[in-house]
């Protein structure tokens, strides 16, 4: 008899967690965005085919050519690559402003983004979760492939150039890189496709 009321009980609380989810689809993604949801995917290929890869893939070679040099030494290299990343994320902010629907402001929706999200909570769960996978990754790799070492022959070049280098990669890869994911991929792509279908849907998507 009591397990048969703990089942109901059980059951209950499960169909109601599932209606509070489906019904909510998590507070930080919104209903309402600024751009039409059949230009979603439009818009992002835009993004990824002309700022991200050009920028990614061909933006040092342009600065070697610039300077006229056939490699770019430790500190250019940082310095360029942080500017370069800048130049996208200011380049992907004005492309969504400019295909945002009419009378609607990308900066305005994007702050309140900001201003709703519980950053502490957030950011000590997330680094908690990276720590676990790295972890688990690592040691994973380590017993079916063996120990191998993990550094980018370039990215440890400019690590180990000066402190300046290395602030530099600091600046890169802790602020602007998450950054432009959460303004890109979490900020845009997934509350564009959410608007129009339910958030596990859109994650996949």
């Amino acid at each position: 008899m009591y397990l048969a009321i703990l089942r109901g009980n059980c059951l209950n609380f499960s169909t109601n967690l599932a209606f509070c989810i489906d019904k909510q689809d998590f507070s930080v993604l919104s209903p309402v965005v600024p751009w039409e949801a059949d230009d979603i995917w439009r818009i992002y290929a835009g993004y990824f085919f002309i700022l991200h890869i050009p920028l990614s893939f061909g933006g040092l070679g342009l600065v070697a050519k610039l300077l006229k040099c056939s490699s770019l030494d430790p500190l250019t290299t940082g310095i360029s690559t942080v500017i370069l990343q800048l130049v996208e994320l200011s380049s992907a902010l004005a492309l969504l402003q400019y295909t945002a629907m009419p009378s609607n402001d990308v900066k305005a929706f994007f702050a309140t983004k900001v201003s709703t999200q519980n950053w502490g909570t957030e950011t000590i769960i997330g680094f908690t979760i990276l720590m676990i996978s790295v972890s688990a990754t690592s040691i994973l790799g380590d017993k079916l492939v063996g120990h191998e070492d993990a550094y980018d022959p370039i990215l440890k070049g400019i690590l180990s150039d000066s402190p300046t280098s290395m602030l530099l990669c600091f600046i890169l890869y802790c602020v602007i890189a998450p950054l432009s994911e959460e303004t890109i991929y979490r900020g845009f792509l997934l509350n564009g496709l959410s608007s129009s279908m339910k958030w596990h849907e859109a994650v996949v998507g």
